[in-house]
């Protein structure tokens, strides 16, 4: 009796090792998919259901539109979070944590009935590259007013993609570019204007605005995120040191992860 109680003892023994065994495999397996998954890739859409900025500068937070800005940012005490629009360098110091790709979306008047789609040419025309910016109706040839948000962030934004793109920012003033300083104002002001060329509207859309498509990439097409030309990386990279930073990123991920709603054809 005395040995049939040890060896039941020594049984629950093995049993109890085994599971712990078995919960500490389970915790190293999720581990290791944690770490093979700390930078998540996104693909957002440059329009959201939010009107105001999202991914405006907050304390700890900062951007950089050039490899040297970011490289400089870095050395910078007071920064947690850096984001970097573009290509990313690798940063000392900095773990990235996030990629994804941000669509400027462009939407032009539905006053123009025939035109659904531009080119890659045709965009640098309307943006002052070569010749005045025309697009051919069957009726007419219409003048195109650009509008753009006039904030510094969103500035800063479009004129890196220009200079991606190959396009000089410089001859985007000769096109006299209307500016508004919100995206309610910018869909309402394109919205009135039937020659209206509305690039990077954010949040929300107007009856009288459609969404076109460039070189017959549509914008809420899947390989919109490779192959539309609007396009950008968006990087961002915690402080190493910092265990504060991770609660920066959160506060700045809350804000670009709503972008996911595709704009919506009028």
């Amino acid at each position: 009796m005395k040995y049939l109680n040890n060896d039941s003892v020594l049984i629950q023994k093995n049993s109890l090792r085994n599971l712990i065994l078995a919960l500490l495999l389970t915790f190293l397996l999720l581990l290791q998919s944690a770490q093979a998954n700390d930078t998540n890739v996104h693909g957002v859409l440059w329009l959201s259901k939010t009107i105001s900025v999202s991914c405006e500068s907050f304390p700890g937070l900062a951007h950089a539109f050039t490899q040297d800005k970011a490289r400089s940012l870095s050395k910078d005490p007071s920064v947690k979070v850096i984001v970097v629009h573009g290509d990313a360098p690798s940063l000392d110091g900095f773990t990235q944590k996030e990629r994804h790709v941000e669509l400027m979306p462009v939407f032009i008047s539905t006053a123009q009935t025939n035109t659904h789609d531009i080119t890659r040419n045709e965009l640098k025309e309307i943006l002052g590259q070569e010749k005045e910016g025309r697009i051919r109706s069957e009726k007419e040839k219409e003048k195109l007013q650009v509008y753009l948000h006039k904030g510094n962030l969103q500035k800063q934004k479009f004129e890196s993609i220009l200079r991606t793109e190959g396009m000089a920012v410089r001859e985007l003033q000769n096109v006299k570019p209307k500016y508004e300083s919100t995206y309610l104002d910018l869909a309402a002001s394109g919205g009135k204007d039937c020659n209206a060329l509305v690039i990077g509207l954010r949040g929300l859309t107007n009856a009288n605005l459609k969404v076109i498509s460039i070189e017959g990439i549509d914008v809420r097409g899947p390989e919109a995120y490779s192959k539309y030309p609007i396009r950008q990386t968006v990087s961002a990279f915690l402080k190493t040191s910092d265990p504060a930073a991770d609660a920066v990123y959160q506060e700045w991920f809350s804000r670009v992860q709503t972008h996911l709603e595709t704009p919506k054809q009028n």
